[in-house]
């Protein structure tokens, strides 16, 4: 997701084993394929999150993304400039919970 003009927009989607889906850019508002509570969160605060298992995630048990979903593991990282959000990293794994440590 990238963020030109204030308003995050969806600007690509890939799924393993698949081409990558590339624009139009949707306002993130218009998209079903992203959890919105944790988009609007990582955007609110500019932290990244890693969740262990997004189905029990209490932050997100009424995102509907999540519930119709149910992915595992993922990721969500804002991409700061100069203090300004540029867009949002977001990652979702749905073969396991609890991604390893790296490093």
């Amino acid at each position: 997701m990238l963020m030109p003009e204030n308003d995050l927009r969806v600007e690509a989607i890939a799924e393993l084993g698949q081409e990558p889906s590339v624009g139009p850019a949707l306002s993130i508002d218009q998209s079903f394929d992203i959890p919105l509570s944790l988009i609007y969160l990582v955007k609110r605060s500019l932290q990244s999150l890693v969740i262990a298992d997004a189905r029990t995630a209490s932050v997100l048990v009424n995102d509907l993304y999540i519930r119709k979903h149910q992915p595992k593991s993922l990721l969500c990282n804002p991409i700061v400039h100069q203090g300004k959000l540029l867009g949002i990293l977001y990652l979702e794994n749905n073969l396991r919970k609890h991604l390893p440590q790296i490093g």
